[in-house]
C-alpha cells in the first residue's frame, strides 16, 4: 500500500511539496524523495537503516534514491545505513509550514499547465533516449504555446510586468 502512495506522489502531475520533520526512516525517506520538493525543519534526520534490521528498502527507495542522490551514492547509503541528505531545503523547525506554504502559494501562481508538462518530462528522462524526449519536448512545448498562459506570460514580459497566470 505504501509503495502505491509513493507511486501517487511521484506520477501526480501537479507539483508536490513534501514538508518533514524529525525522525524519517523507512518509507518515509521514499514518501520525501516521491515528492517534487523537499523542505525540512532542521530538527529532520533521514535514515536508510533497512540493513540494520536485516530486510532492503521499499516503496520505490531503490528507484528513488539513485535519482536523487546519485547512484554511487545510494550505494553508500544503502551499505553505510548513514543519515541521508536528501532534502531541497532545511528551515527552522518552527517556520517548516510556513515555508512550505509560501513555497506552495509561489508556485500556484505560475503557470501550473507548463509545469504539469515538465513534471512529465523530467520523471520520463531516465526511462527514454533524448531523441524521443526531444520529440514529446517539442510536442507539449507546440501544447504549451496554444494554451492561454503563453500569451499571458510573454505580454509580461514584454510589458515588463508580472504575469498572472490562470
Amino acid at each position: 500500500v505504501a509503495g502505491e502512495f509513493t507511486t501517487l506522489l511521484n506520477t501526480f502531475p501537479k507539483p508536490v511539496i513534501a514538508a518533514a520533520h524529525g525522525a524519517i526512516a523507512g518509507a518515509g525517506t521514499s514518501l520525501v524523495m516521491a515528492a517534487d520538493i523537499a523542505l525540512v525543519a532542521d530538527n529532520a534526520m533521514f535514515i536508510v537503516a533497512f540493513g540494520q534490521v536485516g530486510l532492503i528498502p521499499d516503496c520505490a527507495c531503490h528507484y528513488l534514491l539513485p535519482r536523487v542522490v546519485g547512484p554511487n551514492r545510494a550505494k553508500e547509503l544503502m551499505l553505510t545505513q548513514r543519515a541521508l541528505g536528501s532534502a531541497n531545503r532545511v528551515v527552522p523547525a518552527d517556520q517548516l509550514m510556513d515555508e512550505a506554504m509560501k513555497l506552495a502559494t509561489k508556485i500556484a501562481k505560475g503557470p501550473l499547465n507548463c509545469y504539469t508538462m515538465s513534471k512529465s518530462l523530467m520523471n520520463k528522462a531516465h526511462e527514454t533516449t533524448l531523441a524521443d524526449l526531444l520529440k514529446e519536448e517539442t510536442a507539449m512545448q507546440a501544447a504549451a504555446r496554444m494554451n492561454p498562459n503563453a500569451e499571458e506570460g510573454l505580454g509580461a514580459f514584454l510589458e515588463k510586468r508580472k504575469a498572472n497566470f490562470q
